[in-house]
């Protein structure tokens, strides 16, 4: 059955055309932007198959209850963008492309998460269903192992407001309170699914480093008034390890159920008491900008090889201030951050509030298969509906990739467009 459009995008479209210009784009010297795809509607992921033809996921929801179709489209190498998979279970959080296929994590807002498996004549297989996550914070992030296995995260507890009340208005929490922060697994066949690690609170991004260990972006006491300050992370994924939340942050501070918040929440949370504590995290940024998307880099020609590139998505989107909206670098030998793509200074801040024409809302990252190019998810813009409400805008989202250059000269590319 088709989820209803109620309270669709649709119903309030941008009032102006997004500006695109790679010139806004700040990155090191010896790269440059080039902008892939415009007009996408709330695009969350980009994977590749074999040949390195772009499949970008849009996800068919986005902040305030908005609706669409989740799909992925593909960029043909004329330029052409052509939908090659829809669906009726949002919204979609992730893809990857195994054999042929391709992979995708439903967060199942009204029916569920599920791991999915779409074969070239669109056949589809559940890998995996009946996951307990039917929220904007749901299923997320797959990545598929050498050895053929599906790695996914379930996310655990609602963003809070800065004062520290959950958000208990939103549609998702007033349907489904249940949650749980973990990285699971499940086979390219399908099958049980295994838990791999727990005591996440939002593992959003999932990537296998260089030496084949998994990784993973968490956001964790970033919503809630801790007065710990903002934290997120980078950890190394070793499974049958504990990772802290909620009762213990990743900077080794004990915190109580009030201190936290979560006495605010009406339902129940899943501790472990074990007394080593959660690992150390491969790295840790504190007030940022919520990390998401995560992928490593692994060709020399490109540079900054085995380091983890990841997606700032940025604060709220009513505010000035420039959190986020970039992408920064990740030595995970030594946790130095480093930053690698950003709007230029004149244009710091989101492209709707700063202009400039560009990043807004950079959400995930991807290698192309040969590693000679990192292409960024931009999901468009945020606004606000009077004065509680995120609405997001449809055909704003966009493609971008970033790649070697001697001469770097930021140009403003011919790109595909919906």
């Amino acid at each position: 059955m088709a989820i209803p459009l109620a309270n669709t995008a649709e119903e309030s479209p941008p009032p102006t055309k997004r500006l695109y210009d790679t010139a806004a784009i700040a990155t090191p010297p010896g790269y440059r932007a080039e902008l892939v795809a415009h007009d996408l509607t709330y695009p969350v992921g980009v994977t590749f198959d074999a040949e390195g033809t772009p499949y970008i996921l849009e996800a068919g929801f986005a902040p305030g209850e908005a609706f669409t179709t989740p799909r992925v489209v593909k960029v043909e190498p004329t330029g052409n963008v052509v939908v090659v998979a829809e669906g009726e279970n949002p919204p979609w959080t992730g893809v990857a492309y195994h054999q042929g296929s391709l992979i995708v994590a439903e967060g199942g807002v009204f029916h569920g998460g599920r791991i999915v498996r779409i074969a070239p004549d669109r056949k589809r297989t559940v890998l995996a269903a009946g996951l307990p996550k039917l929220d904007d914070h749901g299923t997320h992030a797959p990545a598929v192992s050498e050895d053929g296995w599906v790695y996914f995260g379930q996310n655990a507890v609602p963003e809070q407001k800065d004062d520290g009340d959950a958000s208990h208005t939103l549609g998702w929490l007033q349907r489904h309170p249940e949650f749980g922060g973990a990285v699971l697994r499940v086979r390219v066949e399908g099958g049980q699914p295994e838990l791999v690690a727990w005591g996440f609170r939002n593992p959003t991004g999932l990537a296998f480093g260089p030496n084949g260990s998994l990784y993973a972006t968490d956001n964790d006491f970033q919503a809630v008034s801790t007065g710990l300050g903002k934290e997120d992370y980078l950890w190394r994924v070793d499974r049958g390890r504990w990772y802290g939340w909620p009762s213990t942050s990743p900077s080794f501070q004990r915190v109580s159920v009030e201190r936290s918040g979560m006495d605010k929440v009406p339902f129940p949370m899943l501790r472990d008491s074990r007394p080593q504590g959660p690992p150390k995290p491969a790295a840790l940024f504190e007030n940022r900008g919520k990390l998401t998307g995560l992928d490593f880099s692994k060709n020399p020609e490109f540079g900054q090889e085995g380091k983890a590139f990841v997606v700032e998505l940025g604060g709220s989107a009513a505010s000035a201030k420039a959190c986020g909206f970039a992408i920064s670098t990740i030595d995970p030998k030594t946790g130095t951050i480093a930053s690698f793509a950003t709007n230029q200074p004149l244009y710091d801040g989101v492209e709707s509030s700063a202009g400039g024409g560009g990043f807004e809302r950079p959400i995930d990252v991807r290698f192309d298969p040969k590693g000679e190019a990192l292409y960024v998810v931009d999901f468009g813009w945020i606004r606000k509906k009077g004065d509680t409400s995120k609405r997001s805008m449809m055909r704003s989202g966009a493609l971008w990739r970033i790649v070697r250059d001697p001469d770097a000269r930021p140009i403003l590319y011919q790109t595909a467009s919906l």
